[in-house]
């Protein structure tokens, strides 16, 4: 009875975390994603690096991963199957038009230069209905510099939706400020890099007891959060959007 009364709080807790904090872990996210596609359709995943999306779904879609590089270091792309099916620019296409049921953008926007042109581009490659999935961050370092563009608000997504006729199915955030707060100060020793003595100092003085400090906040995320009632602090959004059955004239 123990047992079955703290998974029922357990659940309580999801579904109200869930309702006001966003996504979180990504687990629900992923599941919408892959609920998307049934056999036979095709999934664009773009920018998808080593393709880990591809291991989500079932056999009988036909995933198809899109990348500029086929492995920019030495280390990556070691499983040939994990390599790019094409090698190409989400500005530009290479797909015929309403060949996707779905398209996904995994942190990708925010390093195309041109967005609107990107969601013009698979407002063309989807199917009446389909669905586009894009995370982007918010409160996050930069990245894959000098390729490190935008941060986007729900304001920003919203219109480049709506300028592609696309339809804003939800927009919601990654967890709240104590989520971001933890990936910020668990960074803490990363951002001291010197080696001299003043910079030892500091790492150990600060930086690693607010990497510690991170660690537990972190441990503890999904319960501070359900206390931030707006989520303006966040590590950043996922969307949904979907070409309307009823196309826009």
């Amino acid at each position: 009875m123990a047992g079955f009364g703290l998974q029922a709080l357990r659940g309580r807790l999801v579904r109200r975390y869930l309702d006001q904090c966003g996504f979180g872990s990504g687990r629900e996210y992923l599941a919408q994603i892959v609920a998307s596609v049934d056999p036979g359709d095709v999934l664009l995943d773009g920018g998808c690096g080593e393709g880990n999306l591809r291991q989500q779904l079932p056999p009988a879609v036909h995933y198809v991963g899109l990348d500029r590089y086929a492995g920019e270091q030495s280390n990556e792309y070691t499983n040939w199957n994990m390599r790019p099916s094409i090698i190409g620019d989400v500005h530009h296409l290479p797909l015929a038009s309403g060949s996707c049921r779905t398209v996904v953008l995994m942190q990708v926007l925010e390093h195309a230069r041109e967005p609107g042109l990107v969601f013009a581009e698979i407002f063309r490659a989807l199917k009446v209905g389909g669905h586009l999935f894009v995370t982007v961050p918010f409160l996050h370092e930069i990245h894959h510099a000098p390729h490190d563009y935008y941060r986007y608000t729900p304001y920003a997504l919203t219109a480049l939706a709506q300028t592609a006729k696309l339809e804003v199915v939800e927009i919601r955030p990654s967890g709240g400020y104590f989520r971001a707060l933890s990936h910020l100060l668990e960074e803490a020793p990363t951002v001291v890099r010197g080696t001299s003595a003043s910079s030892t100092l500091v790492r150990i003085v600060v930086a690693y007891p607010l990497k510690g400090l991170g660690w537990v906040i972190r441990k503890f995320q999904y319960l501070l959060d359900l206390q931030d009632a707006t989520q303006t602090f966040t590590s950043g959004y996922d969307c949904v959007f979907r070409k309307p059955r009823d196309e826009p004239r």
